[in-house]
Order: structure tokens, then sequence, then C-alpha cells
């Protein structure tokens, strides 16, 4: 027998290296397909890396458009304002000193908007918007009194030298920001892209300045600034509204609109008392917090409104007596609406209304933040706006103790040559808190002020400057 072992071995070898190619072709094709996959991967990255940062740059640039907008508004307007306060010290014609009061009043509502927007520190803002209605404010009060009695005080135009100067501050630190109308130095991010604006010579002490009182002391004062009350269902909450508006007048109608959780979650409602359409926001347990004409501001009230007299009955009241009657109305309003609350200051009748503000009185004590403003018509004492924002979003039983000093030794603390007018106990709002004070009215010469000192310190906690004009100041 013949072995043709020679013949067995190519067999095997030729088989073996087809076994090898096979192989190697596999695994040079799924190398290849491995480093095309991982090619179009980072291919992929890269463009997604590219499309982030352009998106980034882009949100970037759209950010500093809209800061660098502001910046250059506000620092025109701050020139505006600067300019139109210089002719007012000057001016002496009733209507051009109206007409610039009014513009004054306007450039500083659109300041407040730009102030909004800039990312400056949370002290600069609150203190910059605070100045802007302040000013607004004033300018406003001012026209009102020029238009009956012809011309500024220096008591006035003092005032709005105090406030040129916190303005003319702000003015430079907001120009050290902008370098021209095409340019600004506000360039850089932090470390998460934010931008940032540090303005000079700019902190707590630049907005120290007299603070005016012409609409009741700490009439702008909300310490707590939301409102939680009990929820009601929307369908409980009207018919509770509906029970209240009924003794104001024939309600017609009820309609509930929506909710929103601005200031604490609210209702919004549309009600029609006396054939008149109001809106009325209410709180999740169905008291009013604000009642106004539709299509009207609380504060411009220029509307028909809720009767709540028999008009038959009405006789022109004026002065002393027209002032009562709108006490007696709004002491009314508040018992209805659920406020625990008394008149404490009304104004004289300003185009054709009347500005009542009432305060909670517990022990004997003002509670100044739990303050009810209201607005009567001074034709017929009839309510034309109502706001208990500040009275829902503090009111509460507090527990008053017995102050550590006298009414004596607080009087002991101001300067001697004052004038005392009379002393009281009052509770005032102190940022976020409340104190106790002794409120001392003075006079200094024609100048008269509200002196707060602390009835367990004896620290002098604030001073505010009574502005005697249309918006006089008046105690109940």
């Amino acid at each position: 027998m013949q072995y043709n072992f020679g013949n067995e071995n190519n067999k095997y070898t030729t088989s073996a290296c087809r076994q090898s190619t096979i192989w190697a072709w596999f695994f040079g094709i799924v190398s290849v397909l491995a480093i095309a996959t991982c090619g179009f991967f980072f291919y992929g990255m890269n463009m997604v890396n590219k499309v982030k940062v352009t998106n980034d740059d882009y949100y970037k640039t759209q950010t500093l458009n809209v800061y660098r907008e502001s910046l250059f508004r506000l620092s025109d307007g701050l020139e505006n304002a600067d300019t139109n306060i210089g002719k007012l010290l000057v001016a002496s014609d009733v209507t051009f000193i109206s007409k610039t009061l009014t513009d004054t009043d306007g450039i500083a509502s659109a300041a407040v908007t730009d102030v909004s927007v800039l990312p400056v520190s949370q002290e600069v803002a609150n203190g910059a918007a605070k100045y802007f209605n302040q000013l607004g404010d004033y300018c406003t009060s001012l026209a009102r009194y020029v238009v009956d009695n012809g011309r500024l005080t220096d008591e006035q135009k003092d005032s709005l030298k105090n406030l040129r100067m916190v303005g003319k501050k702000l003015k430079t630190a907001i120009d050290g920001v902008v370098v021209s109308q095409d340019e600004t130095k506000l360039q850089t991010v932090d470390k998460d892209g934010y931008f940032s604006i540090e303005l000079e010579d700019i902190d707590e002490t630049t907005f120290d300045y007299p603070q005016l009182v012409y609409d009741g002391p700490f009439s702008d004062s909300v310490t707590k600034k939301t409102i939680e009350r009990k929820v009601l269902s929307h369908a409980d909450a009207t018919e509770k509204l509906k029970t209240a508006l009924s003794e104001l007048g024939e309600v017609s109608s009820v309609e509930y609109k929506s909710e929103a959780k601005n200031k604490g979650c609210v209702y919004y409602f549309d009600v029609t008392v006396d054939g008149k359409n109001y809106t009325v926001t209410t709180a999740t347990d169905g008291t009013v917090v604000e009642l106004v004409k539709n299509g009207e501001n609380f504060d411009d009230v220029r509307v028909s409104s809720v009767k709540l007299t028999d008009e038959s009955d009405k006789t022109e009241l004026k002065g002393q007596e027209l002032e009562n009657e709108c006490c007696q109305t709004a002491v009314r309003v508040a018992e209805i609406l659920g406020y625990d609350v008394t008149p404490m200051w009304v104004s004289e009748p300003i185009e054709g209304r009347v500005y009542v503000n009432l305060i909670c009185r517990q022990n004997g004590l003002n509670v100044y933040p739990d303050m009810v403003k209201m607005v009567f018509d001074a034709d017929d004492c009839a309510v034309v706006g109502v706001d208990a924002f500040a009275y829902l979003s503090n009111h509460r039983q507090r527990d008053i103790y017995v102050p550590s000093l006298s009414a004596d030794e607080a009087r002991g603390r101001i300067a001697k040559d004052l004038e005392t007018e009379r002393t009281e106990l009052c509770i005032v709002p102190d940022g976020e808190n409340e104190r106790v004070c002794y409120e001392i009215r003075v006079k200094n010469g024609d100048e008269k002020f509200l002196i707060y000192i602390s009835a367990d310190t004896g620290e002098e906690v604030e001073i505010l400057k009574i502005i005697e004009d249309k918006l006089g100041y008046t105690v109940m």
C-alpha cells in the first residue's frame, strides 16, 4: 500500500491559507467600518459643538445688545431728567412747569423698566427703582400742586435738588460703562457665561436722600411679598365675591376669568355692579385684593363709580365735610370687604378724586404695614378704586409688648430745638421685618417731619419729610 503524504499536506495547507485570507479580509473590513464610524461620530460631535457655540454666541450677542440699549436709554433718561429739574428750579410759567414735570414723570417710569433689565446687584437695582419711582411720584404730585398754586415752593425745589443729586451720581456711574452711543464697556462675562455690570461708586448710601411724605407715611411699604390665604375653588370664590359686592350695589354678574401666580396666587374676575364693569382681583379665599374699572389704573381712575349712597340724598360737599364723608364711606367699604382698618390719612380733592389711606390699629398702635388704599369720587363720595395688597400680605394679630422707652424718653432723643406736635406708638416696616417705634411729628421752622424712634433701643429708625400740598397730610 502506498501513502501519498505530500499531496495530503498540500491540500491541508491550501485550505488553511484560504481561511486565513478570509479572516484577514473580514477583520480588515470591520476595521475600516470601525474607523469610518468613529470618524463620522467625531465629525458629528464636532458639528454639534459648532452649532452649540454658534447658538451660545448668538444669544450672548442678543443679550449684550439688550443690555447696551437699556444702558444707552438710561444714560439719556438721566441726562434729560437732570436738565428738566434744572429748568424747574428757574421756571415761573405754570404751563411750562406742568409740562416739564409730566415729562420727567415719563422719563422716570421708563427708567424703572431699563433698570430692571440690567445685570446689576440686587441692592443697586432696588435702590435705583425706588429712586425713579419716588422721582416720578413726586413730579406727579407737584404737577397737581402747580395747577392750583401757580409755582413751586422753595421747600419743593429743595426736594428736587436732593433728587437731582442722586440722579447725577447714578449718571456718572452709568457713563463709566457707556463709552459712546455705539459702544459700552460691557464685554466680560463670568465663568457661567452671564454678564455683570459693576457700577463704580454706587452703594447703599447713593440713594440716601430725604424721603418725602405726600401720600401718608409708609404708603408704599409692603414687607411681606406674597398673599397666602385659604384656597377656595373658583366657584366658591365667585359666590363669596358676589355676596360681598352685593352690599356695594346691584350685582348683575360675577364672572371668573383666570388665576395668576404673581405676588401669590390670585383670581381675576369681571364684575358688573350698578351697570358698571370692573376688574376685581381676589386672594384664593375670595377676599378682594384690588377693585378697579376695566381699562383704568388704580392710581388714575377717571370713570363712573360704584354707588354706595343714594345720589338723590347727596348735596355738594367741600373741605372737611367732604373728607369726613369719604372717610366714613371708606370705613363702610372696609367692613364689607373684611378689612380691619381705620382711616389715618385723606387728601384734598385732586382732579375730582379723594384718596384715603386706612391702617390697622392694634392695642392703640398704628400698624403701617397693614394698609388699604381707596379712591373716591369727590362729587358723591362713591368708591372708584380699592388696593388692599399691603393689608392682605401683612395682616396678622401681633403680640404687642410694653416698650422699653417711655414717650418722654423717646422725645428726649431728638434735637432740642425741634417743636414737637404729637407723639404716637406705631409699628413700621423695616425691610422684611417690623419695629415698634414712637412716631414724633415735629416742626423745624417752616418744615415738618415725622421722626421714628425705636421703642426698644432709642435709635433713630427713620425720618420722613412732610410735603404740604394738594396731597396734604391729614391724620384722622
